[in-house]
């Protein structure tokens, strides 16, 4: 899933500085996720390969069953994304 990253939502800045409450698939220098939520250019993201890492309850869920329907339509030998 190269084309793809991870960023965060994050909770308001205070002291300690922001708190990712939870990670959603974008495709790389997107705003917009694959659950549809938008984000700004400038919160925190990670690679696609530290998907595994998330925990299910810091994942939007709509984005990883996304996600997963777009590995299996390649593991399947299509080159192009199923349709939302």
């Amino acid at each position: 899933m190269s084309g793809y990253e991870l960023r965060a939502r994050q909770r308001p800045a205070d002291p300690a500085g922001p708190e990712a409450v939870s990670w959603h698939v974008v495709r790389q220098g997107s705003a917009s996720a694959l659950c549809g939520r938008v984000f700004p250019l400038t919160t925190v993201t990670r690679p696609i390969t530290d998907a595994h890492a998330i925990t299910p309850p810091r994942r939007c869920g709509e984005c990883w069953t996304h996600m997963e329907a777009l590995e299996q339509v390649w593991a399947e030998g299509s080159p192009r994304e199923p349709d939302p």
